[in-house]
C-alpha cells in the first residue's frame, strides 16, 4: 500500500472497524432507516430511540466495507445523547468537511471524525464513508431508506 493510500486506513479507522461502537439493533427504536450503496454493496441499518428530542440509545448493523463500518461507529460516538437538531447539524458538518470545506466545525473539533478527512483524495470511497451519515439523516427525518445513487 502506498503511503498516500495508507492515510485512508489510519489507526482510528482500523480500530472502529474492528471494534465498532454502538453495534447492534436498538430494542424499542423509535426511528429506523436502511442505507444502501449499490456501487460497492454496503448495506447499513441505523436505529435510534428518541426521548424528549434527544437521541437516547443509538445503534447500527452493517454488511459493509471497513470504511463504512468505521464511519458509522465514529458517527455513533458523536451523535449519542445529542438533540435531533444537533445530530443533523453534525452530519451536515461532517459531509461539508469531507467535501473540502475549510475549517473544522465545532461539532467535529478534536473528534475521531477527522480521521476521514483524507477521503476527499479518494472520491470513489467517499460514498462508503458518507452512507452511515446520510442514513442517519434519513432516519431522523422519518425516511425509511436511502441510497447513495438517489
Amino acid at each position: 500500500m502506498s503511503p498516500h493510500a495508507s492515510d485512508l486506513y489510519q489507526s482510528v479507522v482500523l480500530d472502529h472497524n474492528r471494534s465498532p461502537r454502538c453495534y447492534g439493533a436498538v430494542t424499542g427504536a423509535t426511528h429506523r432507516a436502511e442505507g444502501f450503496n449499490p456501487i460497492c454493496g454496503d448495506r447499513i441499518v441505523i436505529e435510534v430511540l428518541v426521548t424528549d428530542d434527544s437521541l437516547g440509545v443509538v445503534g447500527f448493523t452493517a454488511q459493509s466495507c471497513a470504511l463504512c463500518r468505521a464511519s458509522a461507529s465514529v458517527m455513533m460516538e458523536l451523535i449519542s445523547k445529542k438533540s435531533i437538531s444537533d445530530a443533523k447539524e453534525t452530519a451536515i458538518s461532517f459531509e461539508a468537511l469531507l467535501k473540502g470545506a475549510h475549517g473544522n466545525p465545532l461539532q467535529l473539533k478534536d473528534s475521531s471524525a477527522l480521521a476521514f478527512c483524507s477521503i476527499k483524495d479518494f472520491p470513489a470511497r467517499a460514498k462508503c464513508v458518507l452512507l452511515p451519515w446520510r442514513t442517519m439523516l434519513s432516519c431522523l427525518s422519518d425516511q425509511t431508506s436511502v441510497s447513495t445513487e438517489s
